[in-house]
């Protein structure tokens, strides 16, 4: 799967091999740093009133490698995680979740038009990508490190 949209940098490695075996190589600790270091940066430069600095981190947060691999791992570890979303799409192995990883892309992403849906569940459900999305948004966003 190509990652062409992703701004990955240097230190950050997508492993080789299958996607199973990618997912596996990632190191967390490292990833966890990575979006951490990066998330403080954000919240300093908020609060110094850096506005520009503020959404150029944010961009890299969102498109970088560890940033994407981090959201989709807090999507498929979260108490959801074995309800499938409107696309009845379930990130279940690890090789479907690098694929996840590798395929989100701000660009591409377009959220879907408002619609109700009623289901019995006091959240609701998106579908997976769609949460994966959000999850690394909500990461750029916010000061607070994402939960895994």
């Amino acid at each position: 799967m190509k990652n062409e949209a992703s701004i990955t940098p240097k230190g950050e490695n997508t492993g080789d091999g299958t996607p199973a075996i990618q997912w596996n190589q990632i190191d967390w600790t490292k990833a966890e740093d990575f979006v951490s270091r990066l998330q403080t940066r954000i919240s300093k430069a908020k609060i110094a009133n850096k506005n520009n600095l503020v959404k150029r981190l944010q961009h890299l947060l969102v498109n970088s490698f560890y940033g994407k691999a981090m959201a989709v791992r807090t999507v498929t570890t979260n108490k959801g995680k074995h309800t499938p979303g409107v696309d009845k799409i379930l990130w279940t192995s690890d090789a479907r979740k690098m694929e996840a990883t590798l395929s989100l892309n701000e660009r591409r992403y377009k959220a879907k038009p408002l619609r109700r849906i009623y289901i019995p569940k006091k959240n609701g459900k998106l579908s997976a990508p769609e949460m994966a999305m959000q999850e690394s948004l909500r990461g750029a966003a916010d000061s607070e490190p994402m939960s895994a």
